[in-house]
């Protein structure tokens, strides 16, 4: 069964931004770069894929997440990096 491709919004709690990556359709690579900042203690870094339109498509997704939260809208990839294999 294949996989839908999905967007990850990356959001830095600390400072109030937020990044939309994708779309994908695996979201491992993500994984522990976040996971790697949340342990360093000096950053509150989540991700998670939104529900409803916004799940597959980046506009929607950005302006559902800002308009939400009033966080900033930074380029993909610029608060964590994803993991190449």
């Amino acid at each position: 069964m294949a996989i839908e491709p999905f967007v990850l919004i990356v959001a830095d709690h600390g400072n109030r931004i937020f990044s939309v990556e994708g779309p994908m359709v695996n979201d491992n690579p993500w994984s522990k770069p976040v996971v790697d900042a949340k342990e360093g203690g000096t950053r509150d870094i989540r991700c998670f894929v939104p529900g409803g339109p916004a799940r597959h498509d980046v506009d929607i997704a950005a302006r559902e997440y800002q308009r939400e939260y009033d966080y900033t809208r930074v380029d993909p990839g610029s608060i964590v990096r994803r993991t190449l294999w």
